[in-house]
């Protein structure tokens, strides 16, 4: 059975969900050119290591979209929380995951190489799933982190793949 948030807690939740998204009008009013993705900005509401109690009271203040870097952990979580909201994966996927991803996951942040992308499509194929997926670039160049080259991602036309 899953506890309740005191009272006190809620209202610390609600006081910095409303200073975020205060955060994030202001960039967008702050912003002198256009953009291609116009005024519309995703919050991804990170509840790692947050009991499914928060996550049901941040829905219920109108987050939309929930993001967890641990598969079990959001797996046990989307097992006992009503349904609703938007889950996405964050963080680095191993391919060894990526079932149990594809069937808890709404999205996948961040594909970081064309074999994860096979291995997820093969999978959402099989489960007559189509997975929404962002791809990570690494801009930086540094070999410690993951992504695709930059050249790599600019050589290739994306476009036919959403």
């Amino acid at each position: 059975m899953m506890q309740k948030i005191s009272a006190g807690g809620l209202k610390m939740l609600a006081d910095n969900l409303k200073k975020v998204q205060d955060k994030i009008q202001a960039a967008l009013e702050a912003r002198k050119e256009a953009k291609l993705t116009g005024d519309s900005v995703t919050l991804v509401a990170v509840t790692k290591n947050h009991a499914p109690e928060v996550i049901t009271e941040a829905l219920a203040l109108g987050v939309e979209c929930i993001g967890e870097n641990r598969v079990q952990e959001a797996k046990h979580k989307k097992e006992v929380l009503p349904a609703g909201g938007k889950w996405h994966l964050i963080g680095h996927l191993q391919t060894n995951k990526a079932e149990m991803v594809v069937k808890n996951f709404d999205y996948i942040q961040a594909i970081d190489s064309l074999k994860l992308a096979r291995v997820v499509s093969d999978v959402a194929c099989r489960l007559n799933k189509r997975e929404k997926v962002l791809l990570q670039v690494n801009i930086s160049e540094e070999e410690q982190k993951f992504g695709y080259e930059k050249e790599t991602y600019y050589c290739n036309n994306y476009s036919n793949y959403y």
